[in-house]
């Protein structure tokens, strides 16, 4: 299952979950110095228009509704961060087969409730579907797919299939394993997995 079907959304997603790629918003995850993508509320909006969780006129009415309330628009960026991190978290023990933490597991449980007060079955000319009620200009509107998507991943059999990339010096990168023999290991060949060819190789020449 993709969440362009789950969702009825044109994604645009490396992952193919909104969750994993929420995740991979800050690169270097593993290390003591991530790389942050989303370090305002207004890259999170661009971040969520990318991948299309907003559209265009709905990531400007936020945006101007965040400019109207500054205070609650601090509390939703972190509250976004702190979601973000529960998900690396959750799925980083997941990858490694490991049991994730029941602190995190209470963390999404708790986003998640906030997050299915809103959800609803909507009736279209092709039949039914999923769809989001409430206040169209929620600043937190962009949590409620994310959270739901965790969840999702995580009750379902593609989770054996999801993966962190294994540079050692901390990349952290979350995949979703597409190799018929699940053999996949970084985040690229192209990246991580040609420096840690490259480096492997001279071990061995050194040796």
């Amino acid at each position: 299952m993709t969440e362009t079907n789950a969702y009825n959304l044109p994604l645009k997603l490396e992952t193919g979950w909104i969750c994993l790629d929420f995740a991979n918003t800050a690169e270097w995850h593993a290390s003591d110095h991530p790389d942050e993508h989303i370090g305002t509320y207004r890259k999170l909006v661009s971040w969520a228009r990318d991948v299309g969780v907003l559209e265009n006129q709905e990531a400007e009415k936020i945006l101007q509704e965040s400019r109207q309330r500054p205070v609650r628009t601090k509390r939703v960026h972190r509250q976004a961060i702190s979601l973000r991190e529960t998900i690396y978290q959750i799925f980083s023990a997941v990858a490694e087969d490991r049991q994730p933490e029941s602190s995190n597991l209470a963390a999404l449980n708790a986003s998640l409730s906030e997050a299915l007060v809103h959800l609803r079955l909507l009736q279209s000319e092709k039949g039914f579907d999923w769809g989001w009620s409430g206040d169209e200009n929620a600043l937190d509107r962009i949590l409620w797919p994310i959270a739901r998507s965790a969840a999702s991943l995580l009750t379902s059999d593609a989770i054996e299939r999801v993966g962190e990339c294994a540079d050692d010096r901390g990349c952290g990168w979350l995949f979703f394993d597409m190799s018929r023999n699940r053999s996949r290991r970084w985040c690229d060949m192209k990246d991580c997995g040609n420096r840690n060819k490259v480096r492997r190789y001279y071990a061995r020449k050194r040796k």
